[in-house]
């Protein structure tokens, strides 16, 4: 079924929905990355997650008050982090959670072309991260072989899981910190 290249529409029309509902969108990595080359595989992919983060954004304007607080703590660390580089940094970094942070996106009414856009870049770097190496594992698997890109991505991939744990630490602390001076 790689073969079939329209197969690939299939797939960001399930990811967005699936995205939009705050559901799995991300599970269409495994659908897509171990068969598809690296670049078409992370244009679709984000293609994908960044029309869902759209229409959850979209969803939470009409709907969000009912699935998202405005104590919650993504609506708090994008009330304090929504410029657009902060936004980028956080689609990148793996163990920041997409729904709640589209959802707080459109709870908030960040501006829609920066979150857009920050959603598009952020999630490119980390999907085509991931693509790369989720393919050169498959080819590695099948030829037996590994080769230097690889290791770079390998090595690329553990750098983005250290980062995104030192970015979510620094962001919790930060917010433990401004709690608990508020409470004094």
């Amino acid at each position: 079924m790689a073969e079939r290249q329209w197969l690939l529409l299939v797939v960001v029309v399930a990811q967005a929905a699936l995205f939009t509902l705050a559901l799995p969108g991300s599970l269409a990595l495994w659908v897509v990355a171990p068969f598809y080359p690296p670049l078409l595989s992370t244009i679709t992919l984000t293609l994908g997650s960044t029309l869902g983060a759209v229409g959850a954004y979209h969803f939470s304007l009409h709907f969000g008050r009912a699935a998202i607080t405005p104590e919650s703590r993504w609506v708090r660390l994008l009330s304090r982090h929504g410029d657009f580089l902060s936004q980028c940094a956080v689609r990148a970094m793996p163990g920041f959670p997409h729904a709640p942070i589209n959802y707080a996106g459109g709870l908030l009414k960040l501006p829609l072309l920066s979150f857009a856009l920050a959603a598009c870049i952020g999630l490119g770097l980390k999907s085509g991260v991931y693509s790369f190496a989720i393919y050169e594992a498959v080819e590695v698997a099948e030829e037996g072989r590994i080769d230097r890109g690889a290791i770079g991505v390998v090595f690329v991939l553990f750098v983005l899981f250290l980062s995104g744990a030192a970015l979510r630490h620094w962001f919790v602390s930060r917010e433990e910190a401004e709690s608990s001076e508020q409470c004094k």
